[in-house]
């Protein structure tokens, strides 16, 4: 799970109330640039999703749209990637009318811990506050609150024999760890801000390009972005026949 994940939505079946998708939004681990210096209070990044086999055939885009919708009031910004290592090209996100933004993003280098060789991470994850406070205990130095600011550290409020300590067993446990290369991620956006100067008085940072799956036959059926109603009913109605929604996140719960 993500480390900072801020709103879950299930989908249930009406008989027998049985969970059939989730999607699970989070902090975005770096922020984008599309919406300028407003991005960090309007962007949220769909961090899981999974839906059972027998589901509805297009259930996973029923409950993103629906979560977005969901969370329309606070949020303005949702932010995508597919994985080619795990076979995904953004069909969901297609369906979902994402805008397709490059195939180049995300980390090309992943570290294992040997203790736990299941879980592969980036150098984020070496260089999170909770890894900090790791450090600091393993090398006996007091732990100290004012030295975060938000999730990240402050380190001119740190003693600077206290930091160099920290940043040695940083670089100690990286190279413990194992290495290897991954293939860059797919990105995609989805954008309720319409008119960025009116809402945000933010300029755009570029439309993206066509989708890499997206025939002109698709293209052409595209329904309007802008509001995840205008998909709601279409998808609604042909998919999520069967099921219902519900969301927890900072807000509460959702029980339409």
């Amino acid at each position: 799970m993500p480390q900072q994940a801020t709103h879950r939505f299930v989908a249930r079946t009406k008989r027998f109330d049985i969970l059939a998708g989730v999607v699970v939004m989070s902090v975005p681990t770096a922020f984008s640039k599309l919406l300028g210096d407003y991005t960090p209070k309007l962007e949220r990044l769909i961090s899981r999703g999974a839906s059972i086999s027998w589901a509805p055939k297009n259930l996973a885009s029923w409950l993103i749209t629906r979560s977005i919708g969901w969370m329309a009031h606070q949020f303005r910004l949702f932010i995508g990637y597919s994985d080619p290592e795990a076979k995904e090209v953004g069909r969901v996100y297609q369906a979902c009318n994402f805008m397709f933004l490059g195939h180049d993003y995300g980390t090309t280098v992943l570290y294992c811990d040997p203790e736990r060789p299941d879980e592969w991470f980036t150098d984020r994850h070496v260089r999170h506050r909770t890894a900090y406070q790791k450090y600091a205990a393993e090398a006996g130095i007091p732990w100290k609150d004012e030295w975060v600011e938000g999730h990240r550290l402050v380190w001119e409020r740190i003693p600077p024999g206290f930091a160099a300590i920290l940043k040695r067993k940083e670089e100690e446990y990286k190279s413990r760890c194992i290495e290897r290369t991954a293939a860059p991620k797919g990105k995609y956006a989805y954008d309720l801000t319409e008119d960025h100067l009116l809402v945000t008085g933010a300029p755009r940072r570029g439309r993206g390009g066509p989708h890499p799956l997206m025939s002109s036959e698709v293209e052409r059926r595209r329904c309007r972005r802008g509001s995840p109603l205008s998909c709601l009913t279409k998808i609604g109605r042909t998919s999520g026949g069967g099921c219902r929604l519900r969301g927890e996140g900072s807000r509460g719960v959702l029980r339409p």
